[in-house]
C-alpha cells in the first residue's frame, strides 16, 4: 500500500531554483514565540525534551509517552498535511510570458496562486516541471478562453514526460468563468468576468521517478488562444481499497460504473438496505451518475480511495438526516457550471455524535460541504474541496463540537470555510467549533475563513492564501443576521498571505484580519494569537463597524507579526477597547497604525514595535 500521509518538521515554502520548481511544504515551529518570520524552522530536540518536560510537570503527569499526543497536538502546526507536493507554474522552466503579479479585480493574475501565473499563446510555448519526488498523478491549475455563449470551450494541451509526448489533456472552460454581478450568471454578455481557473487531474498508469520532467507545451493541434497554467500538485495515489469485509456493494444494487445510466436509486437502495441491516456500503471503483438528493442516517459510506471511486453528476447531493454518519474515500464532481439557488451541495445536512467525512474530494458543486444544526460531535478530516460556486465548507447553524482539519480548500465562489451561526433557520448557535490546520487558497468571493457570530469557536494553525474581493484572510463579524457573539472567539497561529481585498459591498479596503461590527456591537471576548500577516493588499488588521458607534471591546492581540501591509499595520475606525502585546509592524506602506475612531481605548503591553 502505498503512503497517503507524512508528517514533516520542516519545510520549504516558496523556494525555487534555476532548474526545479521546489514544492510548497506544512512547517512547525516548537511555540510561538519562537518563530522566525522570514525563515523556516525546523525542531530542536533538546529544546522539544525541556520543554515537554515542563509541560509534563505542570500537568502533574509522571510518563510522558501516555502524554505525547497531547503534547504533540499543542504543537503550532500551520497549514494542512497533504500528500501532495505544489508547484507553481511561474517557478518552473517555461520558454512562455508570465503574467503578474497583479491584484487588480476581474484581471487572470489576481486569481492566480502568489497572483502569478503562465501564459501559453504561440505553438512551441511550454511550462516544465521537475519532480522532486516520484509522482503517479497530478492536478494542473489552468485557464483557457470561454466559447462565445458561456457554455464551455473544448481544447487539448499537449503531455510531455522527459521530452515524449505522453497525451493530449483534455481541457474544458464550462467550469469556470462567471459573468456579471453576484450571484453571477454563465452569460457573457453579461460583463464582468471572473472566476477564470478550473483543474484536471490526471492518474498516470506508471510511477514516474523523481526528476521525471513533466511538460505542459501547446503543439500545432492545441487551439486555444492561450493557455494559463497556474500550478501543479503531483503525488503517489493510493491503490484501490478493497470492499471491507461485511460490507454491501453498490453494484449489488443495479448500479454499474463508467456508463451513461442514472444510478441515484441503487445508490439510495443500497443505502437504505445497508442502514437496515447494519452494515456498510462499499462503491467500488468508477463513475457512478448519481442526479438527485441521497439521504443518510446511521449509515457508513466509503469509496475505493478519491482516485478511483467518483459520484458524478448535476444535483449530486449526499444528505445527513442524522445519527452517526461516516463517509470516507471517494469523489464528487457536481458537473456544476454557475451558482444556483441552493441545490448543488455536496454533502450536506445534519450528522450527530461520532460521524466522520474522511478523505473526501469535492469539486464544481455550488457548496462543497454545508452542515446544519443540530450537528454536533462530527470530524471533517483530509478532504479536498475545489472549485466551487459558493462556500467550500460552511457549518451553517446549530453545530457543536464540530472539527475540521487538514483540509484543502481552494478556488471557492465564497468563502473557503464559515461558520455561520445564522438565526433563521435553526437550533441556535455554531458552539465549540474548530478550524484546525486547514490550507485555504484563492477563494473567488469573501473570506479564507468567516466567522459570523456564535460561541466559543476557533480557527488555528490555518494557512490562507490569495484573497480577491469582497473578504479578509479572517472575518470575525456579527452579519448575515447571526446569533452574537458569546464566550471567547480565538485565532491563533495563523499564517495569512496577500490577503484582504476590495470590500465592494462597503466600498472600503478590508484587511488580513477584520473585525466588523455590522449588525450589532462586538462585545465578547476575541483573542488573536501568534498569526502571521504577510503581504497583505491593505491593512494588517482591521477594526471597524457599519457606522461610528459600533463598539468592538474585550479584543486581544498577541504575538502577531504584520509585514509589507499594503497600507498600514492596524486601521481602528470602531469605538470600543482593545488590549495589544507583541504586536510588531514591519514595511507598512502607509505606516504602523491608522486611528480613525478616537473612541477606542488602545492599551498597549509589552513587545509592541513598529506602531
Amino acid at each position: 500500500m502505498k503512503r497517503r500521509h507524512r508528517i514533516v518538521l520542516f519545510a520549504w515554502i516558496g523556494l525555487t531554483a534555476s532548474a526545479l520548481a521546489v514544492p510548497s511544504r506544512t512547517y512547525r515551529c516548537l511555540t510561538p514565540l519562537d518563530y522566525d518570520f522570514n525563515q523556516d524552522c525546523a525542531v530542536n530536540l533538546e529544546d522539544f525534551a525541556l520543554l515537554a518536560a515542563e509541560w509534563l510537570q505542570t500537568q502533574q503527569k509522571a510518563h510522558l509517552e501516555s502524554m505525547a499526543p497531547q503534547w504533540l497536538s499543542s504543537v503550532p502546526i500551520v497549514g494542512a498535511h497533504l500528500p501532495y507536493l505544489e508547484y507553481e507554474a511561474e517557478e518552473a522552466q517555461t520558454n512562455a510570458p508570465i503574467i503578474g503579479p497583479n491584484r487588480t479585480y476581474l484581471t487572470q493574475a489576481t486569481e492566480a496562486s502568489g497572483r502569478k501565473a503562465v501564459k501559453l499563446t504561440n505553438t512551441g510555448h511550454f511550462v516544465e516541471f521537475t519532480l522532486a519526488e516520484p509522482a503517479d498523478a497530478m492536478v494542473i491549475r489552468f485557464c483557457t478562453p470561454d466559447s462565445a455563449d458561456g457554455a464551455g470551450a473544448q481544447h487539448t494541451l499537449s503531455l510531455y514526460l522527459n521530452d515524449i509526448h505522453h497525451s493530449n489533456l483534455p481541457l474544458t472552460s464550462a467550469y469556470s468563468w462567471v459573468y456579471g454581478a453576484y450571484p453571477y450568471t454563465n452569460n457573457p454578455a453579461d460583463g464582468s468576468p471572473h472566476h477564470f481557473f478550473d483543474e484536471i487531474a490526471v492518474l498516470f498508469e506508471n510511477t514516474l521517478s523523481a526528476g521525471t520532467r513533466i511538460r505542459l507545451q501547446k503543439d500545432t493541434g492545441d487551439t486555444a488562444s492561450y493557455y494559463l497554467i497556474d500550478l501543479a500538485d503531483f503525488e503517489r495515489a493510493d491503490e484501490p481499497l478493497p470492499k471491507p469485509e461485511d460490507f454491501l456493494c453498490l453494484t449489488d444494487f443495479g448500479a454499474a460504473p463508467d456508463d451513461i445510466l442514472d444510478d441515484t436509486n441503487a445508490l439510495q437502495n443500497a443505502v437504505t438496505e445497508a442502514q437496515s441491516q447494519g452494515k456498510g456500503l462499499w462503491i467500488p471503483p468508477g463513475r457512478f451518475l448519481i442526479t438527485g438528493r441521497v439521504n443518510l442516517e446511521n449509515v457508513i459510506l466509503r469509496g475505493a480511495g478519491i482516485w478511483h471511486t467518483v459520484l458524478e453528476g448535476l444535483n449530486c447531493r449526499l444528505y445527513g438526516r442524522g445519527g452517526t454518519i461516516i463517509l470516507s474515500d471517494f469523489k464528487i464532481d457536481g458537473l456544476s457550471t454557475y451558482r444556483t439557488s441552493g441545490q448543488r451541495t455536496g454533502i450536506e445536512g445534519r450528522f450527530g455524535p461520532g460521524s466522520r467525512i474522511e478523505r473526501v474530494w469535492i469539486e464544481h458543486t455550488e457548496a462543497g460541504i454545508w452542515i446544519s444544526g443540530p450537528s454536533d460531535g462530527l470530524s471533517i478530516i483530509g478532504c479536498r474541496i475545489r472549485n466551487t460556486f459558493a462556500d467550500g465548507l460552511n457549518l451553517a447553524y446549530g453545530v457543536t463540537n464540530t472539527l475540521v482539519e487538514h483540509c484543502s480548500v481552494r478556488n471557492t465562489g465564497d468563502d473557503g470555510m464559515a461558520m455561520w451561526s445564522y438565526t433563521g433557520w435553526g437550533p441556535g448557535p455554531n458552539q465549540n467549533n474548530l478550524f484546525r490546520n486547514n490550507t485555504i487558497q484563492l477563494p473567488m468571493l469573501a473570506n479564507g475563513i468567516g466567522l459570523y457570530g456564535g460561541t466559543a469557536n476557533t480557527a488555528v494553525g490555518n494557512w490562507i492564501r490569495d484573497t480577491v474581493v469582497n473578504g479578509a484572510g479572517i472575518q470575525i463579524a456579527n452579519r448575515f443576521s447571526s446569533y452574537p457573539f458569546a464566550g471567547t472567539t480565538t485565532i491563533q497561529s495563523n499564517r495569512l498571505e496577500r490577503t484582504g481585498s476590495r470590500s465592494i459591498d462597503y466600498n472600503i479596503n478590508v484587511g488580513a484580519v477584520w473585525l466588523f461590527a455590522c449588525d450589532g456591537d462586538i462585545t465578547a471576548p476575541v483573542i488573536a494569537a501568534s498569526n502571521q500577516l504577510l503581504d497583505s493588499t491593505y491593512q494588517g488588521v482591521l477594526l471597524s463597524g457599519s457606522s461610528a458607534a459600533r463598539q468592538i471591546t474585550q479584543t486581544r492581540f498577541e504575538t502577531a507579526h504584520i509585514e509589507t501591509a499594503g497600507t498600514y499595520g492596524l486601521e481602528i475606525s470602531a469605538a470600543g477597547s482593545g488590549y495589544f502585546e507583541y504586536v510588531t509592524v514591519q514595511n507598512a506602506a502607509a505606516g504602523g497604525l491608522l486611528q480613525n475612531n478616537p473612541n477606542f481605548q488602545i492599551t498597549r503591553g509589552p513587545g509592541n514595535t513598529g506602531w
